[in-house]
């Protein structure tokens, strides 16, 4: 599907079917993956509770990786925990906004709320994640007023970055978001 966004082609019929169909199969299959996933964090919950750890689910770039956006609202309110909260990675929301799936700020607006931390990263048109911040599309002016001190910041880069690459990727990030 990146490609054809990367062609022009996302206002497409072809697109809007493809989008339809990615859609259709993910939810009729999520059920017993979602069950699982939710037993699985009622188990881990208590012992996290008791030892005060935290918990990110994270956003997931791909289409049918579960949870997709519109189940965290649910996840949130099921398992309703102190110990259970939402991790946002900056590149799977913007390749997620460039597929035309969410709007990645307006996502993140949703669960300011239950966010612990972010991975940080930009994300060159169409799909090319993990890249320096400032070098992409990602719009972090956007997300400042949701980031918080008490947030964990973690920068995610490829390896294939140079020392002064990185360095201003940092330095970008700290331009718009301070040097909390």
């Amino acid at each position: 599907m990146l490609d054809l966004v990367g062609r022009g082609q996302k206002e497409t019929p072809k697109y809007a079917k493809l989008c339809a169909e990615v859609d259709e199969k993910r939810e009729a299959k999520k059920g017993p993956y979602v069950e699982r996933m939710n037993e699985l964090l009622k188990k881990l919950l208590p012992t996290a509770e008791s030892l005060d750890i935290k918990l990110g689910v994270e956003n997931r770039q791909m289409l049918e990786e579960l949870p997709f956006e519109s189940d965290y609202q649910f996840l949130f309110r099921e398992l309703a925990s102190p110990s259970l909260g939402y991790w946002h990675d900056t590149g799977h929301g913007q390749i997620k906004e460039n597929l035309g799936f969410i709007g990645h700020t307006m996502h993140v607006e949703s669960l300011r709320d239950h966010v612990l931390g972010f991975h940080i990263h930009d994300v060159q048109f169409p799909g090319r994640d993990h890249c320096a911040p400032g070098s992409g599309m990602v719009d972090f002016a956007a997300l400042k007023p949701l980031v918080q001190p008490k947030h964990i910041k973690v920068f995610e880069f490829s390896p294939s970055l140079t020392v002064e690459e990185v360095r201003s990727g940092v330095a970008h990030i700290q331009q718009i978001w301070g040097e909390e």
